[in-house]
């Protein structure tokens, strides 16, 4: 008897674990202020958007600029509209809004601007949409980098995705010149996806786990607004997608 009483306990509590666990679920969910946050590996947080600091939409362009070949010319384009707007978000021509629910201005901050974001596959840091205001200072990186082209080794450089890391890092790090160089000397020696790999992943050391650099922002994995749409064939989170990347069809959101 005193056995089966026992076992009872055991089993009375473990339901009522259960029943806790469930309720602080539940209520994270129903939770307007943390929705972000459910069904996400780690916490993932986003602006609280104030009517002083939110530039309007009507003032941010969203900007696709189709080139044959030349893929640095896209964005010496973007510094000759810059100026008329706030700010502008580049996206390459297949990133599309699967969220209508979000907002750009997420994305904004007074200390930053250009906004960057990782990819989730590799360590790369993504050329393909990119945030800039229109500040001097992102006029000059986004102007800067449009003239890249021309110091292309002659190797597997992977174009203006390959330059954009060893051009970030000479200008977040230019005294790191020991560092620099191993790095450069691995890009001018690549000859495959796995070298190209292993120049970015070189590249990335000096940057180590921050995301403000100064005036410029790269935002974490699982952060950031574009997400690649092949990793999970499609379906979009809409408590934590904005954007995918690889659109061949249409996408399903998960309920």
């Amino acid at each position: 008897m005193l056995h089966l009483f026992k076992r009872h306990i055991v089993l009375s509590i473990f339901i009522l674990i259960l029943f806790l666990l469930y309720f602080s679920f539940s209520s994270i969910h129903e939770n307007s202020d943390m929705e972000y946050l459910y069904n996400v590996p780690y916490p993932v947080s986003f602006r609280n958007l104030c009517s002083e600091d939110m530039i309007a939409s009507d003032k941010i362009a969203i900007l696709i600029v189709l080139s044959e070949g030349k893929y640095f010319r896209r964005h010496c384009v973007i510094t000759k509209i810059l100026p008329k707007y706030e700010a502008i978000l580049h996206i390459d021509a297949d990133i599309g809004v699967v969220n209508p629910n979000r907002k750009l201005q997420e994305l904004l901050d007074e200390n930053i601007d250009i906004t960057f974001y990782d990819r989730h596959f590799s360590p790369e840091i993504a050329i393909g949409s990119y945030l800039a205001k229109n500040t001097s200072y992102a006029m000059e990186i986004i102007k800067d980098f449009s003239e890249y082209e021309r110091k292309l080794p002659n190797s597997f450089h992977g174009t203006e995705n390959g330059a954009l890391h060893i051009f970030l890092a000479e200008k977040l790090f230019p005294h790191n010149l020991i560092e620099l160089e191993l790095c450069r000397q691995a890009w001018r020696s690549s000859q495959n996806v796995a070298d190209q790999f292993s120049y970015t992943a070189c590249i990335r050391t000096l940057f180590g786990a921050n995301t403000d650099f100064g005036k410029v922002r790269i935002l974490r994995k699982g952060t950031g607004h574009v997400r690649d749409d092949w990793l999970t064939s499609g379906i979009w989170s809409p408590y934590h997608d904005f954007m995918l990347h690889g659109i061949l069809r249409i996408s399903k959101t998960i309920s």
